[in-house]
Order: C-alpha cells, then sequence, then structure tokens
C-alpha cells in the first residue's frame, strides 16, 4: 500500500468518525480502485472525479446515524506484510466485518477474491 492510499484511508476514517458527510482527496488512479471497491461493498455513497482541479470528491455512507468505516483497521505494516494464497482465503469465514486485499486484478473484499480464485496481500478490514 504506497502513502496515498493509507492517507485516504485515514481520511476516510477520521472524516466519518467526525461525522463530515463530505470531503476531498487528490486523484490518483489507486485512489479511483480504492473507491470502486468501497463503493461496491457499501462503505461510501458516492464519489466523483473533478479533472479540472484533479481532486475527487467522496460522500460518506452512515448507518443510523453511525459511521460506517469507524470499525477500519489496518493490516498492513511495513516490515510484516500478509500475503494469503487462495486455500487460505478460502478458509477465511469473516460475518461481521469485511477483508480487502490487494490483488493482481486490483483491490477486491475477500468476497470477491474467493470468487474470482485469486490471493493477495492483507490490506485493511472493515
Amino acid at each position: 500500500m504506497n502513502k496515498n492510499t493509507k492517507y485516504l484511508l485515514l481520511n476516510l476514517k477520521n472524516c466519518s468518525v467526525s461525522h463530515l458527510n463530505e470531503f476531498y482527496c487528490e486523484y490518483n488512479q489507486n485512489n479511483i480502485n480504492l473507491l470502486e471497491a468501497l463503493y461496491n461493498q457499501g462503505f461510501i455513497q458516492s464519489f466523483v472525479v473533478l479533472k479540472k482541479v484533479s481532486k475527487i470528491y467522496i460522500l460518506l455512507r452512515y448507518f443510523e446515524n453511525k459511521p460506517v468505516l469507524k470499525n477500519l483497521k489496518f493490516l498492513f505494516k511495513p516490515l510484516n506484510t500478509y500475503t494469503l494464497s487462495y486455500l487460505e482465503v478460502c478458509k477465511l469465514h469473516l460475518k461481521r466485518f469485511v477483508l480487502f486485499l490487494n490483488t493482481t486484478k486490483g483491490y477486491v473484499s475477500l468476497h470477491e477474491a474467493k470468487k474470482n480464485m485469486i490471493g493477495g496481500k492483507t490490506l485493511f478490514i472493515c
């Protein structure tokens, strides 16, 4: 995970805990891919790319006036990277949380990794 992606995730968590509805981040293709994965899993409400100012406008999601991303935890450490093979991915059963992986097909959730039969590096859990 690069510095911009980690910065985006920290901003997402901080803005959702402080009950901000929207914020802007820098335009980056990695950020777009991560936001698409978060949008597909229902963790953010929407995002729009503003190419004139090279920013991304993000609208956060709340459920019963509680932030959805308040339980976001990083699993990626610079010295200890956890890489899961497809067999290890199949053994995991998370009912309450969603695990996100960095794979050859981009950022995917645990369910999508099982469906596509791929493994990858663990990034964060929501």
